[in-house]
């Protein structure tokens, strides 16, 4: 986007999840790490480090230590996915913001319900979002269109 600042584009969030099956209850980022790279805590530590490597070349911020959770993402597709239906891009953006700063600086898990909270007011969504039934087919719906984009 710096590169060409003449382009004129927008960004659309579309839910994808890389493991479907992850427990909603939060646990260990490096200790699924290890189970599903099949490396050692000092492997997975230094992957940890090589990713904050980039994160630095772009001045984002990115902590991975042991405090770093990991759990099913789909409750954050669904705020995601509201925002966009409700506000846009815009208020997608500002959404996903609120996770990424959430999940890669403050190492939360992906459906940390403060996070989610926060996510959902940064993008001007009704408190009601949470509730799990809301955009819940609307999500899985957009899931098959980024599972199709991605093959």
């Amino acid at each position: 986007m710096k590169q060409c600042p003449d382009l004129d584009f927008e960004v659309r969030w579309l839910p994808y999840q890389l493991n479907p099956s992850a427990s909603q209850e939060p646990q260990s980022r490096i200790e699924a790490y290890q189970k599903k790279f099949g490396k050692g805590i000092e492997e997975v530590k230094a992957m940890g480090g090589f990713m904050k490597s980039k994160f630095d070349a772009v001045e984002l911020p990115f902590n991975f230590t042991d405090k770093a959770k990991i759990s099913n993402t789909f409750d954050a597709h669904r705020v995601l996915t509201a925002a966009f239906k409700q506000g846009g891009a815009a208020a997608q953006d500002k959404a996903a913001e609120v996770l990424f700063e959430a999940y890669f600086a403050a190492e939360k898990a992906p459906n940390d319900p403060e996070a989610l909270k926060k996510a959902a007011a940064a993008a001007g969504l009704a408190e009601n979002v949470l509730d799990k039934s809301f955009a819940a087919e609307e999500t899985k719906e957009e899931m098959k269109v980024g599972q199709q984009l991605s093959a």
